[in-house]
């Protein structure tokens, strides 16, 4: 067996982001960080992250969108990959998701089985959204509803529901910041979308950057961002004060960074997306060590 299409189709450089949101509820939880809790968490972000892109890969594949766009690095649009085999593979994933999100929820059926029944609901929701992004009749991100898909399990759900996982208990302040890393997260699916934004008018595929137009989602993109940086860097700052400002300064520098980037690339320079993709996904994911480390250091003093 070729290993080599099916690591492909899994798109690694999206992975990142993918662990972002735990290792953020994690990171606001160290005071009551649980090893077995983070690992199983991160297992299974990475498995629904991957299970959503070999399911983009097919989705895309039987409704033509990659076809149209001439996209040779899809496995099933270039043959290297058969429908049948991927149909399994997404049955596997599902599965092996669904065990390691169960393995990380057992503290709490073994202390609040009324939470533990939500947070599992919550669970089997992430599954069903990451197949049905592009694969089905009623595939919602061919009607511009990935962005909100983003901002929950991105932002809301995987870093309230790590953080609870850690404290058995959710917070005001940690809420905010989970929207703002949804935003940012957005932010990435967003430049994605306005990569494709000829191939997916074409294909009938109708994400935010089609129904906005090029200009428009080059504005949205500051708006995500924007909204992004703001609320992740007040809550924390209000909260921890002066001690918070090297993280909150690394968010706003690269958030910046990108932004500049973005607004300087033509419309239809793809590889200049595709680089923009990998450095914004990146550079969330060193805003999350950032706020790590932060954690790390003042617990360490106040510890000394």
């Amino acid at each position: 067996m070729n290993l080599k299409p099916w690591i492909r189709a899994a798109r690694l450089r999206t992975l990142p982001l993918a662990a972002a949101g735990v290792l953020l509820g994690s990171f606001l939880a160290a005071e009551a960080l649980q090893p077995l809790v983070l690992a199983a968490s991160l297992a299974t972000a990475l498995l629904l992250q991957i299970l959503s892109n070999y399911a983009n890969d097919y989705g895309d594949y039987v409704k033509g969108t990659d076809k149209a766009a001439g996209r040779a690095d899809r496995m099933l649009t270039s043959g290297e990959i058969k429908p049948a085999a991927m149909c399994k593979a997404l049955i596997v994933l599902a599965l092996l998701a669904l065990g390691s999100g169960l393995l990380a929820l057992r503290p709490v059926y073994e202390n609040a089985f009324q939470t533990w029944l939500i947070l599992l609901l919550v669970g089997l929701l992430a599954i069903w959204a990451a197949i049905q992004y592009t694969a089905g009749k009623r595939a919602y991100g061919y009607y511009g509803m990935g962005d909100l898909a983003v901002v929950l399990f991105f932002g809301l759900f995987a870093v309230n529901g790590t953080y609870y996982l850690h404290t058995a208990r959710f917070d005001l302040p940690v809420g905010i910041v989970s929207l703002g890393l949804g935003f940012m997260a957005a932010g990435v699916l967003n430049v994605n979308n306005t990569r494709d934004l000829v191939s997916d008018t074409l294909s009938n595929k109708h994400t935010i950057a089609v129904r906005l137009g090029f200009a428009g989602a080059r504005r949205y993109q500051a708006l995500l961002l924007g909204c992004g940086m703001v609320a992740m860097v007040l809550p924390l700052y209000f909260a921890y004060g002066r001690s918070f400002i090297p993280s909150a300064l690394l968010i706003l520098i690269l958030g910046r960074l990108h932004l500049r980037r973005f607004t300087h690339i033509a419309q239809a320079a793809r590889n200049d997306y595709n680089r923009e993709l990998k450095r914004l996904s990146l550079s969330i994911l060193a805003m999350v060590l950032g706020i790590g480390i932060w954690m790390w250091i003042r617990l360490t003093v106040a510890g000394a």
